[in-house]
């Protein structure tokens, strides 16, 4: 009876397995994604170890029908066997039908597996060519960036060439204006070799003036000798009318030229006044034309090397974008 017990609850036993094994057929067919496969699998591998279970019922089995067979005095117990082993081999039956079932399960599993693995290569294969075009696209787009620079930098050297001409130019004109300055230097020295020469011919012409004022004062000494005459004559020949007339003329002549004479030296005064002011105006625009020369030289030295700075400051700035 023990025995029969037994045998029953291993039977219950196997029909729980056998319901959980229906259970779980159900479950596998509801699931239809490829993302629940690795479930699937574990169920597989529980199938395995029910398997086991089953190999291990089946040697309890058998150690169990080899004491029944040391039993066999017993009818009641034959009958058993007999029905036991009716229920075994059908049992046994349904789970090779079930393992047949599992094992296409199985088999669909693989089939599965492998057009998973396959749809992964798949995509794996689509998302390395999709990473290799967006590589492609950024080398593309880097080496259109690379040739904007480029051109940007050989527009900047344009623009540092012309400046460089430009500044070439600014050169020349400043050498030409250097020139010209010289040339005027020259021109004012020439000036004023002239001008001294003028100065000279001046002095010679004042010296003239002066020995021409000697002689008229020579002259106005000869004539205040002839009024001492005059007065001799008119203390002679007093009473004479003709020869008081004639002292008369003389007189008045004498007088004209006295104012004459004055008359000239104030002329002459007049002009060594305004000789003296047009030789210092001259003195002064000579200091004022040096003067913005040279306000003109620094204006120009200045220019140069703040061009020369920016210029230097332009190429380090565009060397720098391009190393980087």
């Amino acid at each position: 009876m023990e025995l029969e017990e037994k045998l029953v609850e291993k039977l219950e036993e196997e029909i729980e397995l056998e319901e959980e094994l229906e259970e779980e057929k159900e479950e596998f067919e509801e699931f239809e994604e490829l993302d629940e496969l690795d479930e699937l699998e574990e169920e597989s591998e529980e199938l395995d170890e029910l398997e086991e279970l089953e190999k291990e019922l089946e040697k309890d089995l058998e150690e169990e029908l080899e004491k029944l067979e040391e039993l066999k005095d017993d009818k009641e117990l034959k009958e058993l066997e007999e029905e036991l082993e009716a229920k075994l081999e059908e049992e046994l039956e349904e789970k090779e039908e079930e393992k047949l079932e599992e094992f296409e399960n199985l088999e669909e599993l693989k089939k599965l597996e492998q057009l998973e693995e396959e749809s992964e290569l798949e995509l794996e294969s689509k998302e390395s060519e999709s990473e290799e075009e967006e590589k492609e696209l950024k080398l593309e787009e880097k080496v259109e960036e690379i040739l904007e620079e480029v051109k940007e930098v050989e527009e900047k050297l344009e623009e540092e060439n012309e400046l460089e001409e430009e500044l070439e130019e600014e050169e020349e004109e400043k050498f030409e204006k250097f020139d010209e300055l010289e040339e005027f230097e020259e021109e004012l020295k020439e000036l004023k070799e002239v001008e001294e020469l003028e100065e000279l011919e001046e002095l010679k012409e004042l010296e003239k003036e002066l020995e021409e004022e000697l002689e008229k004062f020579e002259k106005f000494e000869e004539l205040e000798k002839l009024e001492v005459v005059k007065q001799k004559l008119k203390e002679d020949f007093d009473g004479e009318l003709v020869e008081e007339e004639k002292f008369v003329e003389l007189e008045e002549e004498l007088e004209e030229k006295l104012k004459e004479e004055v008359e000239l030296d104030e002329e002459l005064e007049e002009e060594e006044k305004e000789k003296l002011e047009e030789s210092e105006e001259l003195k002064e625009l000579e200091r004022e034309e040096l003067e913005e020369d040279e306000e003109l030289k620094e204006e120009e030295l200045e220019e140069e090397a703040e061009l020369e700075e920016k210029l230097k400051e332009e190429k380090e700035e565009e060397l720098e974008e391009f190393e980087d």
